[in-house]
């Protein structure tokens, strides 16, 4: 049973964890347990009150509130801190006092139930309704604490860029809930690259954190180390610009020479060359690009097999004899003359015959054809008239 003071205003509620007097000594007991100091503080003593938010295990979700006071003032508590993915847990959250002659400690559950509060709003009304000067107390601590309600967080991105803003490697996303921690700074995040220097004066401050309702974004950025060796780049293309051959690449250290012969390539040739065949490695990638263009295949002529066709002029002959035809008589003479004439009109002629070039070889053996039809009909042309005389 508690044993109160007659003056109301300064009755000072009290439970395992909170000590409190009332301005004259007097000792107050609960469930028999004795809570009496015999002073009160001097009014112009600090008495330091601090407010935590942490979560169960300990990790601090917000900073530390400071609600120190002088005696005979009354204390500022705030209300619990509403932060995303945690809820309050009453009865692990606690009020710790130190007095010059002892500590006490309850949790803010138990406090609640032992004044008969029945909401945290309530509570700190009524210990914000506390005078200082009524406590025989050095400091006073208040501390809530959290658990997880594993709410989806939103995800942490982690760029790699360089000093102008573009990008080197694949962004990595950490997830997980609200309120989970991350750590970005170390492998497999924090990353060495090929050719590139961790910018140390650029580090993001916020490689360490708590994952939360919101995106966050850690940005590692890189300096270009110095090169020491160049590259050349040697393309073999068409005159559409196909590769004929797989691409090759030359290395070297700077400042050193190298040469670069062109592929033998079946059925190509070079045509044309761009960059230098021969030069030396440079901090700048280089390209040779070689474009190549069919060869061209001469198509020889169909020859016979002899190259000297006779070939006799059967229209000419025929006309001749037609213009030259006689009735026969019995002057031998004549018939002499006339076949002299008729041998005379009909000679053989030996041309050299070379067939035009073409690309199809029907068309050769058309003109061959022909040309022995020719001499056929000549042939037989001569012998009918040979028969005639």
């Amino acid at each position: 049973m508690f044993r109160r003071i007659i003056n109301a205003s300064l009755i000072f509620l009290v439970s395992t964890s909170f000590l409190a007097v009332p301005v004259v000594a007097e000792e107050m007991t609960t469930a028999g347990t004795d809570y009496s100091v015999s002073a009160p503080l001097a009014a112009t003593q600090i008495v330091a009150g601090s407010v935590h938010y942490v979560a169960e295990d300990g990790r601090v979700l917000l900073p530390s509130a400071d609600v120190s006071i002088n005696s005979g003032s009354k204390f500022n508590w705030p209300v619990p801190a509403v932060i995303k993915g945690y809820e309050v847990d009453y009865s692990k959250s606690t009020m710790f006092i130190k007095a010059s002659n002892r500590t006490q400690e309850t949790s803010l559950q138990d406090f609640m139930t032992s004044v008969g509060l029945t909401s945290i709003e309530e509570t700190i009304l009524f210990l914000n309704n506390q005078i200082a000067n009524h406590l025989a107390a050095e400091s006073v601590t208040l501390t809530y604490v959290y658990i997880k309600t594993y709410e989806q967080a939103e995800n942490v991105i982690i760029r790699y860029i360089d000093t102008e803003g573009n990008q080197l490697h694949d962004a990595q996303i950490i997830n997980g809930y609200i309120g989970d921690s991350y750590a970005a700074d170390t492998t497999p995040y924090k990353l060495t690259l090929d050719g590139y220097t961790l910018d140390e004066t650029q580090l993001p401050q916020n490689a360490v954190g708590t994952l939360s309702d919101t995106v966050q974004t850690v940005t590692y950025i890189y300096k270009k180390d110095a090169a020491t060796t160049g590259t050349v780049h040697v393309f073999y293309l068409d005159e559409a610009g196909a590769n004929l051959a797989e691409p090759t690449e030359l290395t070297g250290a700077l400042n050193t020479n190298y040469t670069i012969v062109p592929k033998e390539i079946n059925g190509y040739k070079v045509k044309a060359i761009q960059g230098n065949e021969a030069g030396t490695f440079t901090p700048e990638v280089q390209q040779v690009i070689y474009t190549y263009e069919k060869e061209k295949i001469d198509q020889q002529p169909l020859r016979t097999s002899d190259s000297s066709i006779e070939i006799p002029p059967a229209s000419t002959s025929a006309s001749q004899t037609a213009a030259k035809e006689v009735p026969q008589t019995s002057d031998s003479s004549q018939a002499t003359v006339t076949s002299t004439e008729s041998s005379q009109a009909s000679p053989t002629m030996k041309k050299q015959t070379q067939l035009p070039r073409t690309n199809t070889r029907e068309r050769q053996w058309y003109l061959i054809a022909g040309g022995s039809l020719l001499l056929l009909v000549g042939y037989a042309i001569l012998k009918r008239r040979i028969n005639y005389n």
